[in-house]
């Protein structure tokens, strides 16, 4: 083959196999979308296509948009690591108010039609609400931050970050916010000094089937809200990154 295009999954397939122990004289060129490829993965299969002077492409996009939104320049790989890049050409990306990513480009749709009839009510539109959250950085390099519907699925358990909120909430008579880590840990978090961080990270993983190895705890001094007083998880992602969790992450 010419090309070779892979989700994750796919590379993480290749290299158990081997597949860069070999060289494939027909091979052009390296793609990659469908989700974030793990940095280990990433440095191996950019070191060699870059052994065998072909380019590896990782790119972002949704079907609404045909497939391709923006894609990171092979040379960019390793120092814009988890960056989607930027958009693909005639295409723009803004963050709205609550951080989502919107898109706008010739190829974006309306969304999926399931019947003939659906088409009639399919505005034109070159906008695309993509449902990501996402932080751009000083070089125009956009990063996926989360997604806008609050779900998040642990050791095979799918949890409504609401849901969990709400019940803190409640538990706790104080406010107590939750949001995910890439779907890989839960992180909780308060203003309230006076709150146990163990006993809260015992209370969730008794109640919801969470190992407790999943859960983060944090204590933030002020809680960041968006222009419209919303929690602002994104910021609050990027504060408890630079900190230790209350507690310890066990």
């Amino acid at each position: 083959c010419t090309s070779l295009a892979g989700v994750p999954y796919t590379y993480e397939m290749l290299n158990r196999l081997g597949f860069t122990k070999k060289s494939y004289k027909s091979l052009r060129y390296l793609t990659q979308a469908g989700g974030k490829l793990s940095e280990p993965l990433l440095k191996i299969f950019s070191a060699y296509a870059e052994s065998q002077n072909i380019p590896f492409y990782v790119m972002y996009g949704q079907t609404e948009a045909t497939a391709r939104m923006s894609y990171l320049p092979p040379d960019k790989l390793i120092e814009k690591w988890g960056s989607i890049g930027k958009p693909v050409k005639d295409g723009h990306f803004r963050l709205g108010e609550s951080g989502e990513l919107i898109y706008t480009g010739p190829n974006a749709g309306c969304g999926y039609c399931y019947q003939p009839e659906d088409l009639k009510e399919c505005a034109y539109t070159e906008e695309l609400h993509t449902g990501d959250l996402a932080r751009s950085d000083a070089d125009g390099f956009y990063y996926i931050t989360g997604r806008m519907k609050r779900f998040i699925k642990l050791f095979g358990n799918r949890i409504s970050l609401d849901d969990l909120e709400n019940d803190l909430k409640t538990h706790y008579a104080h406010f107590v916010g939750c949001t995910g880590i890439e779907d890989k840990k839960l992180l909780v978090f308060s203003d309230v000094q006076s709150l146990k961080p163990e006993a809260v990270k015992n209370y969730i993983s008794s109640k919801y089937q969470i190992h407790i190895s999943a859960i983060e705890y944090h204590y933030v001094d002020v809680i960041p809200l968006t222009p419209s007083q919303k929690v602002d998880y994104i910021a609050v992602l990027e504060i408890t990154s630079k900190g230790t969790p209350a507690g310890g992450s066990i």
